[in-house]
């Protein structure tokens, strides 16, 4: 058995409570391992099962990080059994037996709400016996008669520390983050507040990672100073992700976006006193070790990032990809795909039609008037330079039979055209452009 211990004696960051913060904690780090456990002042991780998957000293700084992110610094240690883990951490002493009598208390209950312990503690301390060891070589007859059955289950804690049981933790039904102002402090302008959105999007990305999941909606209210002249204190906002995040950077960019567009429009009427994130609908998304020889997992995340920040400023409609489709007729061969994942190059070339078409296709055919080398439509004029083809496309007779011959054209004004001609005719049709 390998337990670590997160131990919290410090006050946190921006005025928040180490009890509060340390079920969120947990969820951070949950990913780290399913057997988690929450103390008054801790968090406990049992890592056996799990050592394969990391070393122990890869945990320990993945560990820090994160918890440097909620704005506290934790004393870290791993030991074999969950109360020298606690102990260890409070004393800062690896060894079992050099920790101070003090750590009697950890023993008994690591999970304490009170010291139960105290008069015993320091009766022992009185007759010189100041370590663990110490304790532990003395009889234990002459100790149960004299401190009666709570020495007798210390003693038998000691024995046997790893037999103790471990409270359930259960993930929070509702993820939110907030981030309270006094009224003197009140904060105004776009970069002030992104300021302030950068720590709490860290950290709800932080804690979805823990849950293997990404955030498909997310809420953002700001509750304002109550000005008279307000219709009102609060300010709300949700964003729909067409493909769900996990990024916080990309996250943060769109919320900087959407936000400036919004003020320039309705400004902010008084300073923000409360600042509050809340996922609104999740999805799985189990995370993956990233690759050291590739930087797929990366260029992933920067697609959706650019997807996501394309749908809110042009729309959902507006973004789409183009999915190839089973038929002969170009002007019907895709259609219009909601699943906005990226494809890799592989992928793409293995559903490529041959040989290449045009990235610029016309929704309908127009037909081209030719003068010699020249064809023109419209305004627009092309001057010939080579021809090449034909390609023949044919079928569909149950729907609309049809018999193209198709050319490549390269023209002198650097642009080439995809052409065709019908079985029978003469008269030449524009169809697309290749880039």
């Amino acid at each position: 058995m390998r337990v670590v211990c997160l131990l919290f004696r410090e006050t946190a960051a921006e005025g928040q409570c180490i009890r509060d913060l340390l079920p969120k904690i947990a969820e951070a780090v949950y990913r780290y391992s399913p057997q988690v456990a929450l103390a008054r002042e801790a968090v406990f991780l049992e890592i056996e099962k799990c050592r394969g998957l990391y070393r122990e000293d890869s945990l320990l700084a993945r560990l820090e990080r994160v918890t440097n992110r909620f704005g506290v610094s934790p004393m870290i240690s791993i030991a074999p059994d969950l109360p020298t883990a606690l102990a260890s951490a409070r004393y800062r002493q690896k060894k079992r037996g050099l920790l101070p009598i003090e750590a009697l208390e950890d023993y008994l209950d690591p999970f304490r709400k009170e010291d139960v312990l105290f008069k015993m503690i320091e009766s022992l301390k009185r007759l010189g016996v100041q370590t663990l060891e110490q304790f532990e070589a003395l009889p234990q007859g002459e100790v149960t008669s004299r401190f009666g059955k709570l020495s007798f289950l210390v003693r038998e804690r000691l024995k046997r520390p790893s037999q103790i049981p471990w409270p359930h933790f259960s993930l929070p039904e509702r993820l939110f983050e907030r981030r309270v102002f006094y009224s003197d402090e009140g904060i105004e302008g776009l970069d002030a507040l992104v300021f302030v959105l950068k720590g709490l999007v860290d950290r709800l990305c932080l804690r979805m990672r823990g849950r293997s999941e990404k955030i498909a909606a997310l809420g953002l209210v700001f509750r304002m100073e109550a000005y008279s002249t307000l219709k009102s204190p609060e300010r709300k906002w949700v964003f729909h992700f067409p493909i769900p995040q996990i990024r916080s950077h990309g996250i943060l960019d769109l919320l900087r976006e959407r936000l400036d567009f919004d003020f320039s429009q309705e400004p902010l009427g008084a300073p923000v006193l409360e600042v509050e994130l809340e996922v609104k609908e999740s999805a799985p998304g189990g995370g993956a070790q990233r690759d050291f020889f590739q930087k797929k997992e990366e260029e992933r995340e920067e697609w959706e990032s650019l997807v996501m920040r394309l749908t809110q400023k042009l729309g959902l409609p507006c973004v789409f990809l183009a999915s190839l489709q089973e038929r002969y007729l170009p002007e019907k061969g895709w259609e219009r795909c909601l699943d906005l994942k990226q494809k890799t190059t592989e992928e793409v070339s293995a559903t490529l039609p041959l040989p290449e078409r045009p990235l610029r296709l016309l929704k309908q055919p127009v037909p081209l008037i030719r003068y010699g080398r020249s064809l023109t439509y419209g305004a627009l004029r092309w001057r010939v330079k080579e021809w090449d083809g034909p390609e023949v496309l044919s079928g569909e007779w149950w729907d609309e039979e049809y018999h193209r011959e198709y050319y490549r054209v390269s023209t002198l004004e650097g642009e080439e055209l995809w052409l065709f001609r019908k079985t029978g005719e003469t008269r030449t049709y524009l169809h697309g452009f290749f880039d």
